[in-house]
């Protein structure tokens, strides 16, 4: 999850909360700039209306982030106000400026009204409405959410060890016709370590994996989940 790269009159808007922290709405124009609010310890998610991500800029050290489909998780690796951009395949780009603060997971909607939706007639429709679901039932596993979409069963896990790797099945989500597995990891050894999303992609069946940590400190635990399609 981890990824960094180094690297115009600007509009602020300020967040319109929906009663709270943990939903905020903005209407945007290309090149504006969007002041918002992140947890400091859980996983943010930010949805963009009728686009998608192409790039992310931000400072290295700063922000942990993880792109699926057109939204964008991301989970601050410092206490400060952290500036990223965001580049979107409809030609837009975005500034950020978000402050992390010790509040459950947040989600930011973005709307800008010059975009319009694609043609869900079109050739691409069927498969824009996969990815949709498959982003639909990340987001729902990794903040814990349980909607109306998707359903979350407890399991009776057992901590399996495997080297250096501890894997814990903490829950079974389902809905949509996908299934979405999310385990605990954790790195038992006294050095850092790094997980491969191709190791859990044996199984024919798997067809997305997410990891919150690619490397994992001495210790230190992170989430994976696997998502297949209901048989």
């Amino acid at each position: 999850m981890k990824r960094f790269s180094q690297i115009v009159a600007i509009t602020v808007f300020l967040s319109a909360f929906a009663n709270a922290e943990d939903v905020q709405r903005f209407n945007v124009q290309s090149n504006d700039t969007v002041v918002g609010i992140i947890s400091e310890k859980e996983l943010s998610r930010v949805i963009f209306d009728n686009d998608s991500i192409k790039q992310i800029y931000s400072i290295g050290g700063e922000l942990y982030y993880e792109i699926a489909d057109k939204d964008l998780y991301v989970k601050p690796a410092v206490n400060k106000p952290i500036n990223f951009f965001v580049d979107t395949e409809k030609g837009n780009t975005y500034k950020f400026i978000v402050t992390p603060k010790d509040i459950p997971a947040v989600q930011v909607f973005i709307k800008n009204r010059s975009v319009t939706q694609k043609d869900q007639g079109s050739k691409y429709g069927g498969e824009l409405i996969f990815r949709k679901k498959l982003s639909k039932i990340l987001s729902a596993s990794m903040s814990d959410d349980e909607t109306v979409d998707f359903k979350k069963k407890s399991v009776n896990g057992r901590i399996s060890k495997d080297g250096w790797v501890s894997k814990y099945l903490d829950s079974k989500w389902e809905g949509e016709g996908l299934i979405a597995l999310k385990y605990y990891v954790g790195n038992l050894s006294n050095q850092p370590q790094y997980l491969n999303r191709s190791d859990y992609l044996h199984n024919q069946e798997t067809i997305a994996v997410y990891l919150s940590d690619e490397e994992l400190a001495p210790k230190a635990e992170g989430v994976l989940i696997i998502v297949r399609r209901e048989q």
